[in-house]
């Protein structure tokens, strides 16, 4: 009888992992196997054109002393935190506002989430046509309240504040459902018994609503922490990188390292850097936000 159910289980075990199969084959060979050729790569000079010559750490001591690429790893950090926490403090606020019975709520969740679902390099490029300084939106709005025009994105106060403020208004959307399901799943009950105890809306948020998402917010940094740090299409489409590095983002400089230098030895080197940084970055808000 013990051999019958020992069977069974192990039919049954090898029936689940038949699913999942073809989806450890797809990450395998679309993320593992890139990541393993990038690290090799690092450690060779290699144009595509001429083999590839074995020169150790020398990629790596000379991303050490690349000034331009530790300019676009600031630009990226500043991106990075000024677009994840003010984006999940509005999705939060919105998400709220539309857990509850309001009208048209349903048009409204399309609304929010609809510029997620448009290609990003085609909002970057509509967003140029708003910056523009002669007959962008923008400042057409400068202009009705007396105010003269800004060259947004090639004024270096301005090019990265405004790439950031595209980054935080696409984001929302996706944000915004992710916080509307958590939010939804919390007992209703909890805040009944809330307010017969007296609590006001900060306990009740604090006590309540923060603990009941916590997990979202895990999601929803890791998440976004991975796509802030590969950003790309905005400050492509829009600044090219200008004016003079002021927007110039890891990604977007490993590209011009890579297409048109054509030095994909030292472009997989920063790109090893940039899948340590991101991956370090989101074990630690793993452990920071589900500690108990």
């Amino acid at each position: 009888m013990s051999i019958m159910i020992s069977k069974f289980n192990r039919n049954k075990a090898l029936y689940a992992y038949s699913f999942i199969f073809p989806a450890i084959v797809f990450l395998f060979i679309f993320w593992v196997y890139p990541v393993l050729i990038s690290i090799g790569t690092s450690f060779f000079k290699w144009d595509i054109v001429n083999p590839r010559v074995f020169v150790g750490f020398d990629n790596y001591r000379r991303m050490m002393t690349d000034y331009k690429f530790w300019n676009s790893v600031r630009v990226t950090f500043v991106y990075v935190f000024s677009t994840i926490i003010p984006t999940m403090f509005i999705s939060l606020l919105l998400a709220s506002l539309l857990n509850r019975s309001i009208f048209m709520r349903a048009l409204l969740r399309s609304i929010y989430f609809l510029p997620w679902t448009i290609a990003f390099i085609a909002i970057s490029l509509i967003w140029k046509w708003m910056f523009n300084p002669s007959f962008g939106l923008f400042n057409q709005i400068l202009s009705y309240f007396g105010l003269s025009p800004v060259n947004w994105l090639r004024d270096p106060r301005t090019a990265l504040s405004s790439i950031i403020i595209l980054g935080i208004w696409w984001a929302i959307g996706y944000d915004l459902i992710i916080y509307l399901a958590a939010l939804q799943s919390i007992d209703t009950q909890l805040y009944e018994a809330a307010v017969i105890d007296g609590a006001n809306n900060w306990q009740k948020f604090w006590n309540i609503t923060w603990p009941g998402i916590r997990e979202a917010n895990v999601f929803v940094i890791i998440v976004s922490m991975i796509h802030a740090f590969q950003i790309f299409d905005s400050p492509y489409a829009m600044t090219g990188g200008g004016p003079a590095g002021k927007t110039e983002t890891i990604v977007l400089y490993i590209y011009k390292i890579a297409m048109r230098q054509f030095k994909f030895g030292y472009a997989c080197t920063l790109s090893v850097f940039l899948f340590v940084v991101v991956l370090l970055l989101s074990i630690i808000s793993l452990r920071l936000f589900t500690r108990e």
